[in-house]
C-alpha cells in the first residue's frame, strides 16, 4: 500500500527506526518493520488467565510497541494494533453478549499532555461504541509506584460511573494490567451503583507480576 505524503514526511523527519526492534525501517516501511509486524501477527492468539482475556505477554517487543504508540508521538501505531487485536476482541463482545463497552480513562492532566486515550482511540478505529467513566482524581501515574498497596491507595475512589449497570453485561478494556489494581477499582465502583449481569475483562497485554500474584487467587477477586 502507498504511503500517503504525511506519512513520508514523519517517516523522512523523525521516524527512520521500528518501535519495535530499533532496526532502520526500509522505504516501504514506517513506524514498525515487516519482520517485527510478522512476529505480532504470528503471536496474535486469545488467552485467558481467570477470566481475564488477553493477546500479548508484556515482554520488550509488546512493551516497546505501546511505549512508542502512548509517549513517543507514534499515534498511527493504533491503525496497526487495532488490527491485531480486532478479531478477538470482537470475538469476547458477542461472546460474552456484551451490553456496554469501557476503556480505562486517563486522568486530565496525561490526557491532555498524551492528547487521546489510547484503548479509546483503538476502539473509534475499529468503530465499537463504548461509554465514558469519569476519573474524578489526577492519581499518580502507575508505572511510577512498585508498591501493590501503594498503586491501590493512589487509585482509590478514582473513578465514577455515570450511567446504568443493572442486568448489563459489561466489557472493560485496558491495554495492559499489571496488578489489577485500576480494573479492581472500577469493578468496585460499578458493582456500588447497581447489580451488572457479568463483568469481563479484555486487555491487550497482560504483565508476568499479575499472573504471579494472581495465581492463587479466586477468579471473582478480579473480575465478576
Amino acid at each position: 500500500m502507498p504511503l500517503h505524503l504525511s506519512q513520508y514526511l514523519r517517516k523522512f523527519f523523525y521516524y527512520d527506526r521500528c518501535s519495535v526492534c530499533n532496526e532502520i525501517l526500509s522505504n516501504s516501511e514506517i513506524y514498525i518493520c515487516k519482520k517485527c509486524q510478522e512476529k505480532f501477527k504470528n503471536n496474535n492468539q486469545l488467552k485467558n488467565f481467570k477470566n481475564i482475556y488477553y493477546i500479548f505477554k508484556y515482554d520488550s517487543d509488546f512493551k516497546n510497541l505501546i511505549k512508542n504508540y502512548k509517549f513517543y508521538n507514534r499515534k498511527y501505531l493504533g491503525f496497526f494494533i487495532s488490527h491485531l487485536i480486532e478479531r478477538n476482541l470482537k470475538k469476547v463482545i458477542e461472546e460474552k453478549d456484551i451490553d456496554i463497552i469501557i476503556p480505562v480513562p486517563l486522568n486530565k492532566k496525561r490526557f491532555f499532555s498524551r492528547g487521546f486515550n489510547q484503548v479509546s482511540y483503538i476502539l473509534d478505529i475499529l468503530d465499537i461504541d463504548y461509554q465514558k467513566i469519569i476519573r474524578t482524581k489526577d492519581t499518580k501515574h502507575m508505572s511510577l509506584l512498585l508498591d501493590k498497596n501503594m498503586r491501590k491507595f493512589n487509585i482509590r475512589n478514582a473513578f465514577s460511573i455515570p450511567f446504568e449497570v443493572n442486568g448489563k453485561n459489561i466489557l472493560i478494556i485496558d491495554d495492559i494490567i499489571t496488578t489489577g489494581s485500576t480494573i479492581h477499582e472500577i469493578i468496585k465502583e460499578i458493582n456500588l451503583i447497581g447489580k451488572p449481569k457479568s463483568i469481563t475483562i479484555f486487555v491487550f497485554s497482560m504483565a508476568k507480576t499479575f499472573e504471579k500474584s494472581n495465581l492463587g487467587r479466586k477468579n471473582e477477586n478480579i473480575s465478576r
